[in-house]
C-alpha cells in the first residue's frame, strides 16, 4: 500500500549518485523567532497610530487603505522571504555531505544529531541538525520542526553507508 501522507522532506538521486534532500526550514531559530514576534508586536502596534496621524494630516479613506495594504505586504515580506525557505543538502554515500556551499566527510564526524532549543514562551521550540567534528558543533541544517529534524538525521544517517552509535 503506498502511503497517503506526505514526508516531511523530499529525497532526490542525483545523476552522479549522490542524494539531494530538500525541505522547508526557518531562518531563524526559536530565540530569534521570539524576540523577532516582540519585535513585530511593537511595530505593527504603531500602525493604528499611523493611520490616526494620516486622518488628521489628510482625511480620507485612502489614508486608511493605503497603509493597511502597506501592513499586510510588510508581514508577507517578513514572514515568506525573511523567516521561511527551502533548504537542500547532499549527501555523498561513504564520502560526506555537502550543505550551504560547505563540505563535511563522514571521516571527520564523530556524531550526527538533533539539537532542540526552546524558550519558556515557545516550549515545542525549533530544532536542527548538527554534526560533531574537529571538537566543533557544525549546523548542518537550518531550524525546522523536531519532528523533521529528527527525520532528516535519521535519512541522513541511513544514507551515509556508515554504522553510526
Amino acid at each position: 500500500m503506498e502511503s497517503s501522507f506526505k514526508k516531511a522532506y523530499e529525497k532526490q538521486e542525483l545523476p552522479n549518485g549522490d542524494i539531494e534532500i530538500s525541505f522547508k526550514s526557518s531562518r531563524i531559530g526559536v530565540h530569534a523567532a521570539s524576540n523577532l514576534l516582540l519585535a513585530l508586536i511593537v511595530f505593527f502596534g504603531w500602525i493604528p497610530l499611523w493611520i490616526g496621524l494620516a486622518a488628521i494630516i489628510n482625511p480620507s479613506e485612502d489614508a486608511f487603505g493605503t497603509l493597511v495594504v502597506v501592513s499586510i505586504i510588510i508581514w508577507f515580506v517578513l514572514v515568506y522571504f525573511f523567516i521561511r525557505k527551502k533548504s537542500t543538502i547532499v549527501i555523498r554515500p561513504n564520502e560526506g555531505i555537502i550543505f550551504n556551499n560547505k563540505q563535511l566527510p563522514f571521516s571527520d564526524i564523530s556524531v550526527i544529531g538533533v539539537m532542540r532549543q526552546t524558550t519558556t514562551r515557545d516550549a515545542n521550540g525549533t530544532s536542527y541538525v548538527y554534526a560533531e567534528a574537529g571538537g566543533k558543533q557544525i549546523k548542518v541544517t537550518a531550524h525546522m520542526p523536531k519532528p523533521r529534524a529528527d527525520a532528516i538525521c535519521e535519512e541522513i544517517k541511513h544514507l551515509s553507508g556508515i554504522g553510526w552509535n
